[in-house]
């Protein structure tokens, strides 16, 4: 397979760097001689020097044989004419265009470009689905997971509401306590009414009373 890079700027140069680590072989050709002869330092007879939109240099760089031309250039037109060239011109079965104006995108099809590439229009659409991916998780939240929460839960703070325990969000007393004694400590069922007494609490009365009996016979 023989591919011809149009363009030797940073997206050539490193699509060419590709394609020759791969194996397959590549021609890219620049137009300015600085950058030329950085990528000849490199590559040494797969770069080029020349213009990509001219026919002359296609052909020397050999069009006639090539299965792809990718144009790279940082110009729409100049990809454009490149690829019209090749497809046109040499019968290049394959082109492809960078497209920096996604706006220019239809312009490219209708005028034959096989494929076209737009680096913007690829980072606008991810973004997008990121977009659509969030908005649709606001809307359609998944099932409970592990301790109740579903996704997104963990963002929103919901602050105790009135009537709540603040450092357990315990809803009001449990059940079996009455109100009246709710919030002093005891949660046992026996309590729920003030005539009603465990034998623990009878107990606790008693060792009272024979407590103070004692205090009592101590001081006289």
């Amino acid at each position: 397979m023989y591919v011809i890079v149009v363009g030797g700027g940073k997206v050539g140069y490193y699509l060419t760097k590709a394609l020759v680590s791969a194996g397959v072989e590549v021609t890219v050709i620049e137009k300015q001689r600085r950058r030329y002869e950085l990528l000849q330092e490199e590559f040494g007879d797969a770069a080029f020097l020349g213009d990509g939109c001219e026919v002359r240099t296609l052909e020397q760089a050999g069009a006639p044989r090539a299965d792809l031309v990718a144009a790279v250039t940082g110009d729409d037109e100049d990809n454009l004419v490149s690829c019209q060239m090749a497809k046109r011109k040499f019968k290049v079965k394959r082109v492809i265009a960078r497209i920096n104006n996604p706006k220019n995108e239809v312009t490219f099809q209708m005028l034959g470009i096989d494929e076209t590439v737009s680096s913007t229009k690829l980072i606008y659409s991810l973004i997008e689905q990121e977009v659509e991916v969030a908005d649709a998780s606001e809307l359609h939240p998944g099932p409970a997971g592990a301790g109740g929460q579903r996704p997104g839960d963990r963002r929103r703070h919901h602050p105790p509401r009135r009537g709540l325990d603040r450092r357990h969000h315990a809803v009001g007393p449990r059940p079996g306590v009455s109100r009246r004694n709710a919030g002093q400590g005891s949660h046992d069922p026996t309590l729920s009414s003030p005539g009603n007494f465990s034998p623990a609490r009878s107990a606790w009365k008693s060792k009272q009373g024979d407590l103070g009996a004692e205090r009592w016979r101590k001081r006289h």
